[in-house]
């Protein structure tokens, strides 16, 4: 048997040394069956649009869009539109990440905490829900909620702003080496 997923990057990163960006169309039926099992039968997804560049060293970055099998394939004109937006995407989403990265909590304002309570801590202040997080982890939202209310009582605070005052406050000791980090106009910089 041959490994779907192997075979893929090799294809790409292949074609990625004579491109920039790739946009590869998939439909389910072309995905050899113990992936397609996992992943698109189990949530009913019937095709896959997906936009990859090479990241940092010889990762490659993939924007994935499915569609599921309640809607519409994608039609031409549609992956026309996306292939001409697949750069500056890519580019923002790369951005994202570089950012990401620079303005990391410290991880000391953290540490009291067990990993999975970092975990959702670290996903609830970078913005994400309890859905999602629940999603990104494995776990129920009412097991996120139960990891949440733990971190916060071992923060000994109550609400999710205070979660953001207790790192901000962590990055005012740091002092103007934070700012400077993670302040836009170095950022900008840093990113060109």
């Amino acid at each position: 048997v041959v490994d779907h997923v192997r075979t893929d990057r090799v294809v790409v990163r292949e074609e990625l040394r004579q491109k920039t960006l790739l946009l590869m169309h998939w439909n389910a039926r072309e995905i050899p069956y113990p992936h397609r099992a996992e992943i698109y039968s189990r949530n009913e997804l019937q095709e896959r649009l997906s936009i990859v560049t090479r990241d940092a060293g010889d990762a490659l970055l993939a924007v994935n869009l499915y569609r599921h099998e309640s809607q519409h394939s994608f039609r031409d004109d549609e992956i026309d539109v996306i292939g001409r937006f697949s750069l500056p995407l890519m580019a923002s989403v790369q951005r994202h990440i570089a950012l990401d990265n620079l303005c990391s909590p410290r991880q000391d304002v953290l540490e009291p905490l067990t990993p999975r309570e970092r975990q959702v801590c670290e996903r609830l202040l970078k913005g994400w829900t309890h859905d999602g997080i629940a999603a990104d982890l494995g776990l129920s939202s009412t097991t996120v909620k139960t990891y949440r209310d733990r971190a916060f009582e071992r923060l000994g605070i109550r609400y999710r702003h205070q979660l953001f005052a207790l790192v901000l406050d962590d990055a005012k000791q740091l002092g103007s080496t934070s700012r400077r980090v993670c302040g836009s106009s170095s950022v900008r910089q840093r990113l060109r």
